[in-house]
């Protein structure tokens, strides 16, 4: 029985090797089944599902250095976004392949040593997105001559004040955008660093909201918990070549917009978008209502200074606290690759799910560093 067993995982190996090539940003096509999992040593299967037609896998990592270990949080859904989790679907350590330094010098992670949890949380995790356009260098209350606070500033006083009432264990990233997108601070709970990311920003640039909400995204990552970012500009998008607001964007693949909505929505992120001042314009406003409706999240429009202490201090903070926390699997194991300071290490993980459409499969590449 053992030698069988054996040869099974191989070939089982064999076919996710294989699945690994092409394209890793994209969903792996379906492909016709050749191997059937006989034994408890393989991945769950099911031909008689013929609902899964494709899988949709993404990650992220962290990396423990007290105890050499790094935990993979893996979100993998069927082709209608619906999460695979039990009842209806119970993967095991076998349904997921992890290689890591997959350019060189590859080192495959044994499925027995990983383990494999469903975890959540009720923490938040948050990515505040703050335009830092030419634009937000304007005055933020032009009404009043004795008020030299910028846009930019005012983004920035509303941004310290929602750090300030952060739960000890709630985690935040700083993202900026004006042509492109940038994390300023990766997902911390620390919040001296997050005030020094948000004091360090400066107005230029064009707006760019697809590169906004899409580096927001990758900031957060895949990590289980309340998710969602805080999108705060004022004005409109002048990046997209789609022009025009949600009529002409909304699911067109070409749009930097759409893009970045659909990223979005298919990690589980709640949109919150704040409009500042009076510049911005009917389509800017339709596209700010859009990304919010289309995730949950709601529009504030802020004309005043004294209008985002509430949005900051209160509002969102309030509706953040009644999310449903995103669950998520967690792949965890001692990690195998020699430290060296500030190393960044390259993995891959591959899902498969054998059923009635075939062997599923998707990967996503990621990296973990040493400190």
């Amino acid at each position: 029985m053992k030698p069988m067993r054996t040869l099974l995982t191989i070939l089982f190996l064999a076919v996710g090797l294989c699945a690994c090539g092409g394209n890793e940003s994209n969903p792996g096509p379906a492909e016709q089944g050749t191997v059937t999992p006989e034994s408890p040593f393989l991945g769950y299967t099911d031909l008689n599902d013929a609902t899964v037609t494709s899988l949709h896998l993404t990650t992220s990592s962290e990396y423990d250095p007290d105890a050499n270990q790094v935990r993979i949080f893996a979100l993998l859904k069927d082709q209608d976004g619906a999460s695979l989790f039990p009842p209806d679907h119970d993967f095991n350590t076998h349904n997921f392949y992890v290689t890591l330094n997959t350019s060189m010098s590859p080192v495959n992670v044994p499925s027995d040593v990983v383990g494999l949890s469903i975890e959540a949380s009720n923490d938040q995790v948050v990515a505040l997105v703050l335009d830092s356009s030419g634009s937000m260098s304007g005055r933020a209350n032009p009404q009043d001559p004795t008020d030299a606070t910028t846009r930019l500033g005012a983004g920035q006083g509303a941004a310290r004040l929602f750090l300030s009432k952060m739960g000890a264990t709630d985690r935040a990233a700083v993202v900026t955008f004006s042509d492109s997108a940038r994390t300023v601070q990766p997902l911390t709970g620390d919040a001296e660093l997050l005030g020094q990311a948000i004091n360090s920003l400066t107005a230029t640039g064009a707006t760019n909201f697809g590169a906004a909400i899409g580096e927001a995204v990758r900031a957060v990552g895949t990590r289980p918990g309340k998710r969602a970012m805080i999108l705060l500009t004022d004005g409109d998008d002048t990046i997209d070549t789609i022009t025009g607001g949600p009529d002409a964007w909304l699911n067109n693949p070409t749009s930097t917009r759409y893009q970045g909505l659909l990223l979005a929505k298919q990690n589980d992120f709640r949109i919150y978008t704040v409009g500042l001042g009076a510049d911005i314009s009917s389509v800017g406003e339709a596209d700010l209502r859009t990304f919010a409706a289309q995730t949950g999240g709601t529009y504030f429009p802020a004309p005043s200074t004294g209008s985002l202490d509430n949005v900051f201090g209160s509002t969102i903070p309030q509706e953040l606290s009644g999310l449903a926390p995103v669950e998520t699997y967690v792949l965890s194991f001692q990690n195998p690759v020699p430290q060296r300071r500030g190393k960044d290490v390259a993995y891959r993980v591959t899902a498969f799910y054998v059923n009635a459409n075939g062997n599923l499969y998707d990967k996503s590449p990621g990296t973990y560093r040493f400190p």
